[in-house]
């Protein structure tokens, strides 16, 4: 049985079965499983609606799901969190192994999203650092290796693979991050000055980050918050639109910005809008 408080979680997600997943759904707001969850919402019913051919998803659980998207963006934090449950992440050699079996499910194309580690929900990394980001891969050099392994292990299968640089605050952070690697590496647009100031940033893809960019729209309430209900995830909307009429390389869309037109624009799917029905 599965309690749901944050003294006592799972150790490993992907040890779960059908009943404990919807037990763990109660989880509750904030906790490791919560986050989780809510991100990457594992619903084993979404893969028999009526999705798009050339889908892409946004899903840390490859090895879960029933589908088979052109492409898929992973999110390091979550594997890390997959490995450690709720114990701190101790940056072992296992987690390699544990990871190969990950990646054998992912499609051809791949979206990696380095570690955006945020101190005030999660705990697995230690406290440390304080920052986030591309900032915290600047300070805590491991965890950029760890995330370049990473990498390194998934272009060993012959996949093809995009390094996706998460919240970045100011250009030159993601110029910094950008210097590590070779091949394509995109900018995640969630900080609202990044949409003001996108002509000062040189992607060779964007994402943006529809949660983020409405939390900082609103003072920082976020889904955990109990004034969330107020929060009209629309409001980014125009300002979305602006900036993307500012950029001539491909921009990938989540959650309610699915749909807005863009000669260059991938529709990402996340499973819980597959299951709801969106197209």
């Amino acid at each position: 049985m599965i309690k749901n408080n944050n003294q006592d979680l799972i150790t490993r997600i992907t040890d779960l079965t059908n009943q404990e997943l919807e037990e763990l759904r109660q989880a509750p707001p904030g906790s490791h499983i919560d986050i989780i969850l809510k991100e990457c919402l594992m619903d084993r019913d979404y893969a028999n609606k009526e999705v798009p051919s050339n889908m892409w998803l946004f899903n840390s659980f490859p090895d879960l799901v029933d589908a088979d998207p052109e492409g898929i963006i992973m999110r390091s934090e979550f594997l890390l969190l997959r490995y450690s449950g709720n114990k701190e992440f101790d940056f072992s050699e296992d987690y390699f192994d544990y990871t190969t079996s990950i990646i054998e499910h992912m499609p051809k194309k791949v979206m990696y999203r380095l570690c955006d580690y945020n101190p005030e929900e999660l705990s697995f990394l230690g406290q440390r650092y304080n920052s986030r980001g591309a900032q915290r891969l600047i300070e805590q050099r491991e965890l950029l290796s760890l995330d370049k392994r990473i990498i390194k292990q998934i272009e060993s299968t012959g996949r093809d693979v995009q390094v996706l640089v998460p919240y970045v605050v100011f250009p030159e952070e993601f110029e910094t991050v950008r210097k590590s690697f070779q091949g394509k590496v995109g900018s995640m647009l969630e900080v609202p000055s990044n949409l003001l100031e996108i002509d000062k940033f040189y992607a060779d893809f964007y994402v943006f980050g529809p949660s983020d960019l409405t939390k900082n729209m609103y003072g920082g309430i976020d889904r955990n918050s109990q004034r969330y209900g107020q929060v009209n995830n629309d409001l980014i909307i125009h300002l979305v639109k602006e900036c993307m009429g500012k950029i001539d390389v491909p921009i990938y869309l989540v959650k309610n910005l699915v749909g807005l037109e863009h000669p260059n624009a991938i529709n990402v799917y996340m499973p819980s809008q597959l299951a709801g029905g969106k197209k």
